[in-house]
């Protein structure tokens, strides 16, 4: 890569970085591992030519806000903000619901109780749950289509630009069910 930069070879960036504060040891080395990480590590693969289209998508909660009283959620909806002001030209944010099906070797019971209710309501129709393989799909399929290209079937949204951070595309948990069916 002599004479350029990471980002001026890469088209499509993704990101699927995350812990747990108690893996993490504390609520500063959960915020540095689940949000400065994920941004710095786009800014070192953002272009510095502004000719050289990007895309970025990032995974990341259902319920992410940044004013929530909740530390992940906040930190997941911070993280949105910050990478949404990196000036990708493409910014889509899967935000994906509960994790499901995934193998850990430790047992997480508030992760084991989240799971047991989203999965008795999508009994009812709530598809507030995800198989931990379905996103990946859903990444990799929006990084190739694009916002542009998404299908309507997927019913993505726009975060609206806030305090430096440009307007995005969000796709809810049912939309990331969908997008993974697709081909």
């Amino acid at each position: 890569m002599e004479g350029g930069t990471l980002g001026h070879y890469l088209y499509h960036v993704s990101f699927r970085l995350g812990t747990t504060r108690k893996q993490a040891g504390s609520a500063e080395a959960f915020e540095k591992i689940d949000r400065d990480y994920v941004i710095n590590a786009a800014k070192a693969a953002k272009s510095a030519d502004s000719s050289h289209r990007q895309r970025l998508v990032y995974l990341s909660s259902g319920a992410a806000n940044a004013s929530s009283p909740f530390p992940y959620l906040k930190s997941k909806g911070l993280t949105e903000r910050g990478l949404a002001s990196l000036g990708y030209s493409d910014f889509i944010a899967v935000q994906a619901g509960v994790l499901v099906g995934a193998e850990r070797s430790e047992t997480r019971i508030p992760e084991a109780v989240v799971g047991w209710v989203t999965g008795a309501l999508s009994y009812v129709g709530l598809a507030l749950d995800i198989n931990v393989a379905t996103p990946g799909r859903s990444i990799v399929t929006a990084g190739k289509l694009g916002t542009a290209g998404l299908p309507k079937s997927v019913g993505a949204t726009q975060a609206p630009a806030h305090e430096g951070a440009s307007a995005y595309t969000l796709i809810s948990n049912t939309g990331a069910i969908a997008l993974s069916k697709e081909n």
